[in-house]
This record gives C-alpha cells, structure tokens and sequence, in this order.
C-alpha cells in the first residue's frame, strides 16, 4: 500500500473536520436555548374551545395535540448563537471539502471518486468515504441553517440532521485507524489501539479548529467559558492520546516485525516528525499552554482567552498532522515521504 502526501492530508482534513463537527453537534443537542420557537402559540382564548363563532369546538384532546404539534414544529437559531455554531460549521465543513478534494487530487480521475458510490462495496475506504459524504451533507445543511437566521425549520428535521450527522462523524474518525489496521499482520499499524489513537488525534485537533475559529473571530470573547471548558476537555484528550501512543510503542517493542517500524519512530528516518512534531508540538507544547492559561484562570488572574488558544490550535493541528505521517510512514512498509 503507497501513501501519498494528498492521502496523508486527506486523512488529516477528514479528522480534523470531522472532529470539530462532532464537538458542535453534541453541543447543540444538550443546549435547548440554542434554537426557539419561531412563532407565536395559541392562546386559550383563540382556541374554538373559547371561541364558539368559529366553528364546532374540538375535543379537549385534539386541541391539546393540535397546540403541542403547533408549539414545537417550528424552530429557529438564536441570534447570539451565530458566532459559535455558524464559524464551527463552516471551518468545520471547509476542512471536509478540503479533504474530498485531496482524495480527489490523489485519485487522479474523478470517475474513480464516483464509483465509490456507483459500485457500492462494504471495505473500509468506500465505507470512510460514504461516512465522509453524508457528513459533509449535513456540515452544509447546518452551515447554512446558521447562516440564514430568518430560516425557519422543522425542529425534528434539525435534530435528525444533527443525529446523523454526529454517527458520520464519528464513523469518519473510527474508519482510519480501522482500515490501517486491516492491512495485513506485520506492521506497527496491526495493533489494537491504532483507531483508538486515531480517534483521539481527530477529536484533539477537532478542538483546535474550534479553539482557531474562536481566536480568529468574536465567538472567543462571547463564549469565553464554553472554550474554557473544550479546553479542560482538550487537556485530558492529549494525555490520553500520549498514553495510547506510549501503549501503542511498547506492544510493537514486543514483537519482532514491529520493532523496525518503532524504531524507525524513535531514532529513524521519521524521528525528527515523531520527537519534534508528535511529542513536542502535539503533546508537550500544548500541555503547558494550556495547563498555565487554566491555572491562571482558576487564580484568577486575568486571561485574554483569543490569543491563549491560537498557538494551542496551531500546535496541535501541526502535531495532528505529524501523527499521521509519522505512524503512517513507519507503520506501512511502502510509504511516498515526498517533501518530508
């Protein structure tokens, strides 16, 4: 199997985007005030119960249904809920568009993007790129819904995008390490915890598109606790990233056709990427900026949160991106490290 640098990109994009996608969704769902209702109830003394000259009155029971139908059928974005959820799934969705694209580049010919979807197969490539697409549909549905706040939408049609959504998402950065982990015995990618690894990384450098967004725009200084929060989340995400990563090292350590592709990592071709981009400036780095800007907000001290979450964002997405091809690079027998 060859790797390309479009496919190494194509697998970081994919993360990325689709970490960032699952962290706003779930945020959406467990906050209600983020959509109301986009228009006016009826009163009880518009009801027909009320209201004998306009027709024969309904039973009590319909009227109930009838009201409650009426009350949650219809809504709509919060306005101050635009700067988060409207920037989020635009970086969001652009990281996915970036990604189809450099499948694309890298396939070489468009036809052979198309017959994944004509030529439906159950491996994990075409099941990662319908997980991709349906993903990226509901990026721009939601993008769009965001952006047009007089939009005014089926609540359960809001939900049902966002639930299937979230199962794309999640499918999406399940199915890399899944399908380097089927490529066969004797390499460092066969182990368990690669699509744990996997998952991690993309939720990480989810988090930093969210946390780029929020430096880059007025959504950081209105939602300054939300991104605290992610960043609390954040900070147990990397740890557990490193200790999946130091597992992952010492099961391939135990057998004999790994230990060539770990110590490619450590002292081999790929151990500046490993040492520098992996371990400094994917979990090291963004540790300590993280951990100084937390203690100084549980002390109290004052904290401009725009500018702490830039060089985090922009570390771990470089280390996102050196994870990738580090452990692709060493872990696949036959890799193309053009540029690298």
């Amino acid at each position: 199997m060859v790797l390309s640098d479009l496919m190494i990109a194509y697998l970081f994009f994919g993360g990325a985007g689709s970490g960032a996608l699952s962290v706003l969704i779930v945020f959406s769902l467990i906050t209600p005030g983020a959509s109301q209702r986009s228009g006016p109830t009826r009163s009880p003394t518009h009801s027909p119960i009320h209201n004998p000259t306009r027709g024969p009155a309904h039973s009590p029971a319909h009227n109930l249904i009838h009201n409650s139908i009426r009350s949650a059928a219809r809504y709509a974005p919060q306005a101050e809920f635009r700067p988060l959820f409207f920037s989020g799934y635009l970086v969001g969705g652009g990281a996915l568009i970036l990604s189809v694209l450099c499948l694309l580049f890298d396939l070489g010919r468009p036809d052979r993007l198309f017959a994944l979807f004509l030529r439906p197969s159950f491996g994990y490539l075409a099941l990662g790129t319908y997980a991709l697409a349906i993903l990226s549909a509901c990026a721009i549905a939601l993008c769009f819904l965001w952006g047009a706040l007089f939009m005014r939408m089926s609540r359960w049609v809001v939900r049902t995008i966002e639930v299937l959504g979230l199962v794309a998402a999640l499918a999406t950065m399940l199915y890399t390490g899944l399908l380097f982990q089927s490529i066969g015995t004797g390499t460092l990618l066969k182990t368990v915890l690669v699509p744990v690894v996997f998952m991690l990384s993309s939720l990480s450098t989810g988090i930093a598109l969210l946390l780029l967004t929020a430096a880059l725009t007025r959504a950081g200084r209105f939602f300054a606790t939300t991104f605290r929060r992610l960043a609390r989340v954040d900070v147990m995400l990397i740890v557990l990233e490193g200790i999946g990563l130091a597992l992952l090292l010492a099961l391939g350590l135990d057998e004999q056709p790994t230990r060539a592709a770990v110590a490619e990592l450590i002292s081999g071709n790929f151990a500046l990427v490993f040492w520098v981009g992996v371990v400094g400036c994917g979990l090291i780095a963004p540790l300590g900026f993280e951990g100084v800007s937390l203690r100084s907000d549980i002390s109290g001290a004052p904290v401009r949160w725009g500018s702490a979450f830039l060089p985090v964002a922009l570390l771990l997405l470089v280390g996102g991106y050196c994870l990738r091809v580090a452990l692709l690079g060493a872990g696949l027998p036959l890799f193309m490290a053009s540029g690298i």
